[in-house]
């Protein structure tokens, strides 16, 4: 058996490689009699392989690095935590991994071919090095691919299971619907031949099984084996024919799949999503094809489903859906994805550590509360069509609930409790810091709406973990939660502005829109990181370790200190800015002839794809897994909770 080599600038010592090799050699994933932990655990390795440092964190913040370690050393086995998120460590015995599952004979056809899959629908990086490990990766599980048919066929291991034999010799007489399989169009004659093998053999089969009776028994109903076909086909073949998918899950438990974890089978999660989309989600494509009759586009809702289901593989698997595989490859995968499902006995993913606050935000994430939060299945947001009361709802729009009546803005959710500013007035049409008022506190068990202060001129509400932080007048002040030990930090030049709190730092603007600045949570140090000559800095946020603020019509990037600023978007009346998975979202200010409008778009963080995300007119939102929840504010709906996609770009 050749080695795999590959060459990567890991920075790794002699130490950290003879760890890692020690931790291979003795992982119990060597002793398991499970292909489908095996598959999944050579999965976690190419995509680990084939990440780069760009996607590294996002892998990170997702869980999905932890999980490698767990399953690779088992769950009680200590690790240093930086080597769980170390790129270069995880890549290493990634690489180390394949080769000894490979020595160990440990790799089956059936697996390698559907991992020739996932790299041919890797999303390409614009790295060159690691396009040059998905071919080294190609061609080396191609090498063993070949080994494993020398072996199975010198080893003569060739039995002829009756039932497999009897089903591949009457298969002219099996139907579905009440047609001959042969007269099936030719993705329902894959559907019903991988769920039929895989029924019959009961999840266990051999190389020589799937040789002889699987793809044979392909060939026999009339399809070309040799021809290709997209995940994208697929999945618009089923958006149009649903219950195809009972007939792909017969006797198998779809349940199941809810916690399998996409990289591992990115085929039935797909059409898990399809399901959705025909469910609980079926609003996003309503709303898609809404949006797109505004702009005189009629598309059909199956094609609107597969072009999600593409954008959430993309998203979420770095899949591209287009790419075309061989039938015969395709059909394998299936059976791979099936028999992991099956396995998977509905064991719930490892959860990530979980965050400070009850609001649905990511790490390292900072930005100014306003008018609408986001936990769990509910939404909390102001409803200016009923005086700008606090009111809350499911996802899905039902179980809406008026909360509080009085004018509100800066929600901060904590735990059961909503902390606000009974704003003296709410102009939306200004910028969120102009929201005063005092300080009150709802519960949302009880209902008790309290007042924490009652001076008129709080504004800036935000928090960090279990601190309260806010602006007065010129003072920047802090309370512990519960709600004790108020004090006042510092008393600034002028009225401060934007609060964001990170890492002990608390960032803000002054009041003249001049400088960013910031001080120490204990109020010692205090210091200026950037300045503008015009006056104009507003809409500060803080994400993944970078500052983010408007400058006029700019959006600007710098980091922690001011330096290195980037402008990620021109000549645009931005405002309300909001991060999430790598994109900065926000609303932009739309001057017409005739008048104005404010809609949301997208710019991610290295300033390409400034993309017009929702048609509808709004002035706050916020986005929980992939969905944008947004106020709408065209008359007519004016104050109702709406939603869309945040993958579905409108270019």
């Amino acid at each position: 058996m050749s080695n795999l080599q590959l060459d990567y600038p890991t920075g790794l010592n002699q130490s950290d490689k003879t760890e890692i090799q020690q931790l291979i050699n003795a992982t119990a994933i060597m002793q398991t009699q499970s292909t489908s932990e095996v598959t999944k655990l050579v999965m976690d390795s190419v995509v680990c392989l084939t990440t780069s440092e760009a996607k590294a964190k996002e892998l990170a913040e997702q869980g999905f690095l932890d999980r490698f370690w767990g399953r690779l050393t088992g769950k009680n086995r200590v690790l240093d935590a930086e080597i769980k998120v170390n790129l270069a460590k995880s890549q290493f015995a990634s690489q180390q991994l394949i080769q000894k599952l490979a020595e160990e004979n440990k790799l089956s056809f059936d697996m390698i071919v559907a991992i020739n899959n996932k790299l041919n629908t890797l999303s390409l990086e614009t790295d060159r090095e690691i396009n040059e490990i998905y071919d080294t990766l190609k061609v080396y599980f191609k090498k063993v691919c070949s080994k494993i048919l020398k072996l199975e066929t010198r080893l003569d291991k060739l039995e002829r299971d009756v039932q497999l034999l009897h089903w591949k010799s009457t298969i002219g007489y099996h139907s579905y619907n009440g047609i001959d399989y042969c007269e099936l169009p030719e993705l329902e004659k894959i559907i019903c031949v991988v769920n039929d093998f895989y029924t019959i053999s009961k999840g266990n089969w051999s190389t020589d099984e799937l040789m002889v009776f699987f793809k044979a028994t392909l060939a026999e109903v009339g399809i070309d084996v040799k021809k290709t076909v997209s995940y994208n086909d697929f999945f618009l073949y089923l958006s149009e024919k649903p219950e195809l998918i009972n007939r792909l899950f017969e006797d198998i438990q779809i349940d199941n799949i809810i916690n399998a974890e996409i990289f591992h089978v990115p085929v039935l999660k797909g059409v898990d999503k399809l399901l959705q989309l025909d469910g609980e989600e079926k609003y996003l494509v309503d709303t898609v094809g809404q949006q797109l009759e505004v702009a005189n586009l009629v598309v059909q809702p199956t094609q609107i489903k597969a072009s999600l289901v593409s954008q959430y593989l993309k998203n979420q698997a770095f899949t591209t859906t287009t790419k075309e595989i061989q039938v015969f490859d395709f059909a394998v995968e299936l059976l791979v994805n099936l028999n992991i499902v099956a396995n998977n006995k509905n064991t719930p993913l490892e959860p990530i550590s979980p965050r400070v606050a009850s609001a649905e935000v990511e790490p390292s994430e900072q930005c100014p509360k306003s008018f609408i939060e986001v936990s769990g299945e509910w939404v909390y947001y102001i409803n200016k069509a009923d005086n700008h009361s606090i009111y809350k709802c499911k996802k899905d729009g039902s179980e809406k609930t008026k909360i509080n009546n009085v004018p509100s803005g800066c929600l901060n959710l904590i735990g059961d409790s909503i902390y606000y500013i009974k704003a003296n007035s709410v102009d939306l049409s200004r910028p969120l810091h102009h929201i005063k008022g005092e300080l009150r506190k709802v519960n949302l068990v009880d209902a008790s709406d309290n007042v924490l202060f009652d001076e008129k001129a709080i504004s800036s509400l935000n928090h960090y973990g279990d601190t309260l932080f806010f602006c007065s007048g010129k003072n920047i002040c802090s309370i512990n939660i519960p709600e004790d030990n108020f004090r006042i930090i510092t008393t600034t030049e002028d009225s401060p502005q934007c609060l964001n709190i990170i890492d002990h730092w608390i960032y803000y603007i002054d009041n003249f829109g001049e400088k960013i600045c910031r001080i120490a949570t204990e109020g010692s140090t205090q210091e200026v990181v950037y300045i503008s000559n015009n006056k104009n800095l507003n809409n500060l946020i803080i994400y993944s370790e970078y500052l983010y603020f408007t400058r006029n019509k700019d959006l600007v990037k710098t980091d922690l200190t001011g330096n290195n600023p980037i402008i990620l978007s021109k000549n645009k009346n931005h405002s309300y800015l909001y991060p999430s998975n790598g994109y900065i979202y926000f609303i932009e200010d739309v001057i017409a002839s005739k008048h104005s409008y404010r809609t949301i778009c997208k710019v991610d963080t290295q300033g390409n794809s400034d993309n017009l995300v929702s048609f509808e007119e709004t002035y706050a939102f916020a986005i929980s897994n992939n969905k944008v929840f947004f106020i709408n504010s065209r008359k007519g709906v004016e104050g109702a909770l709406s939603s869309v996609l945040s993958n579905y770009l409108l270019l």
